[in-house]
């Protein structure tokens, strides 16, 4: 089933950031691990284009907003 995600992070004196992608999920998937991806991915983005230690912004990164829903809207999916 495929999934649409919003995460929006924040590193104090780098900036904000949205990461938004859709995901086919398998059933069981968790909501934690498409979080953990999606933090991995926004990151990654941060730290290229800044020259930055991923591992340093992971420690300082702040959640502004995170969101994962069915992509389809209402009925059957």
């Amino acid at each position: 089933m495929k999934y649409h995600y919003v995460l929006t992070l924040q590193i104090p004196l780098i900036g904000i950031a949205t990461r938004n992608d859709v995901v086919d999920l398998a059933p069981g998937t968790s909501r934690q691990a498409v979080f953990i991806r999606a933090r991995e991915i926004a990151i990654k983005g941060f730290a290229e284009a800044g020259e930055f230690d991923p591992a340093d912004l992971v420690n300082r990164a702040v959640v502004i907003f995170w969101s994962c829903e069915p992509e389809v809207l209402g009925g059957d999916q």
